[in-house]
């Protein structure tokens, strides 16, 4: 019984100061919401008072609206910005309907305003961004996300790595972000990125799935032993890429995942 208070007093105790942290956590007004694709909603936040807290690409916050029609429960998602020019003192989100709370928000608006409780996450260690390795990235379909944030960073900073994005879709109607990959691949002739769909053939691109020989006939094999690789994506694809990584002897300390679940 003695054991049980203690435990029951510590849990209560930490949900308490939880939720202290919680009610003084920094607010942020809704700058924009808008459509990426029609179930892709595009959501940037700035800071009622003060900057931005420093937050590195693939990190990710909890969301919770205060005020608008959607419940208060928080929502972890991947920022699709990063820290540059674009982004000072705003921080952009990228989230496709799929569920309740994803799917209410439609009835959120400009002005509403939520709490951002993070970063956290190792998506995108220091020592990786300061080295000089190729990168490789797989998304699957909004597994795009932290990918861009990665790719945004290294925009900012003029950097001439060799990058490889290769991004998976279902249909054509999820493709977004086109003209922007189009500007990163103008300013770095080291990046490169290819797309491929697995629900309906596309005029112009591939059919099917990230897969080894896929990645062979894209010249990214021979990166199997230099290059970090970054992916995201639903479980199915997720596992299927660690499964392929492994299978071609990628070393483990090369390969960083950003998974869906929490």
């Amino acid at each position: 019984m003695t054991l049980l208070t203690i435990y029951t007093v510590a849990i209560l105790g930490y949900y308490v100061i939880w939720k202290l942290k919680l009610s003084f956590a920094p607010k942020f007004e809704l700058k924009s919401i808008k459509q990426g694709t029609p179930s892709l909603w595009v959501l940037e936040f700035e800071p009622e008072n003060g900057s931005i807290k420093p937050y590195v690409p693939g990190d990710y916050f909890f969301i919770r609206f205060k005020n608008a029609d959607i419940t208060t429960e928080g929502h972890p998602f991947s920022a699709s910005s990063a820290i540059t020019s674009d982004y000072s003192n705003s921080i952009e989100f990228m989230i496709k309907e799929a569920g309740d709370w994803t799917g209410s928000l439609q009835n959120v608006n400009v002005g509403d305003i939520a709490t951002l409780e993070g970063p956290y996450g190792n998506f995108f260690p220091d020592d990786v961004q300061e080295s000089e390795d190729p990168f490789v990235l797989l998304a699957g379909g909004i597994g795009l996300t932290p990918n861009l944030s990665i790719l945004r960073h290294e925009h900012e900073k003029n950097s001439n790595r060799r990058i490889h994005l290769v991004w998976g879709l279902a249909i054509e109607e999820d493709m977004f972000m086109i003209e922007e990959l189009e500007t990163m691949k103008a300013a770095n002739p080291n990046f490169s990125y290819d797309i491929i769909f697995s629900n309906e053939e596309v005029e112009g691109f591939p059919h099917g799935f990230i897969t080894h020989e896929y990645l062979e006939e894209l010249g990214v094999s021979s990166l199997y032993q230099s290059a970090k690789f970054f992916v995201c994506g639903p479980p199915p694809m997720l596992n299927a890429s660690k499964t392929l990584l492994d299978n071609q002897n990628v070393p483990d300390n090369h390969i960083y995942l950003d998974e869906f679940g929490f």
